[in-house]
């Protein structure tokens, strides 16, 4: 004889409505959707695919633990304009080495809910 028994617990994280920033991006066989939970990495991914798909050149740093501390993400270069941006997952603020580049190379900072003013500044 076969029971079936339901599990009526709460749940131990209680379902919460998530902040979509973008509509789905293809990278390859991906598909990211921007969010307030995106990682930082898959809003490089994004940010660095959108770059270079506009002309821009792109210039990560593939191992930052060899990299001076606190340099931005990403430096994007294109007809003799430059950007310096570092990439923060939502909600989380550049720390204090990173605030020293942001203020010396006139950088900017951004989360995943920016992402169209970005774009538009990439155009």
């Amino acid at each position: 004889m076969i029971s079936l028994t339901t599990d009526i617990r709460k749940p131990k994280t209680p379902f919460r409505p998530i902040k979509v920033f973008s509509q789905p991006i293809t990278l390859g066989k991906r598909v990211i959707i921007l969010t307030e939970d995106t990682l930082e990495k898959d809003f490089q991914e994004v940010l660095i695919a959108e770059a270079k798909q506009k002309g821009w050149l792109v210039y990560h740093a593939f191992d930052s633990r060899r990299s001076t501390s606190g340099f931005p993400d990403l430096v994007l270069a294109r007809n003799g304009i430059v950007h310096h941006w570092e990439l923060k997952v939502q909600g989380k603020k550049p720390n204090r080495t990173q605030v020293e580049w942001i203020v010396a190379l006139k950088a900017r900072w951004w989360w995943p809910s920016q992402y169209e003013e970005m774009i538009r500044i990439l155009e």
